[in-house]
């Protein structure tokens, strides 16, 4: 069976992607090329083979700047072949994410996300130094007045 774009309504900053259940769904893997194009921005790919059982990803964002998109919502839907035609088996969309693995509910964080948890996780392994007071500290300390440590001399004697 062939997918092809006739007409649309559709954001005018999705792009649509031929994907597969598993895969990473994210920024980095469309700019890597891992996908086959559906459609981006007002722009259909032409006509694309696809099996009885696909999953289409969408991604979208707030603003469109000099690089591209600025993508920061990504979905997918899962679409059947049936005698009267297509039909949606399932989808999910992660909002403010790096990205979604298709197929799942779950969201892939954004990398500063990712590096902030990380540096987060990484300060709470590292072993802390304590200082620790011996007991001769403790019953002179260094820093007591002079007439302070005498009293408590004399009290002993």
């Amino acid at each position: 069976m062939n997918l092809e774009v006739i007409s649309w309504t559709l954001d005018e900053e999705s792009d649509w992607y031929l994907v597969s259940a598993g895969q990473v769904f994210s920024s980095q893997n469309i700019d890597g090329g891992l996908f086959t194009t559906v459609f981006t921005t007002d722009s259909p790919a032409g006509s694309i083979a696809v099996g009885s059982e696909f999953f289409l990803g969408f991604s979208t964002g707030q603003s469109f700047g000099a690089a591209g998109p600025n993508r920061d919502a990504f979905g997918w839907i899962e679409l059947m072949r049936s005698a009267s035609g297509l039909v949606a088996g399932g989808n999910a969309i992660a909002y403010e994410a790096g990205g979604i693995v298709v197929g799942t509910a779950v969201s892939v964080p954004e990398p500063s996300t990712a590096l902030l948890l990380f540096a987060g996780l990484l300060g709470l392994s590292s072993p802390r130094q304590r200082k620790i007071t011996s007991q001769s500290e403790g019953l002179f300390p260094c820093n007591a007045p002079k007439a302070m440590r005498s009293t408590r001399a004399s009290r002993r004697a």
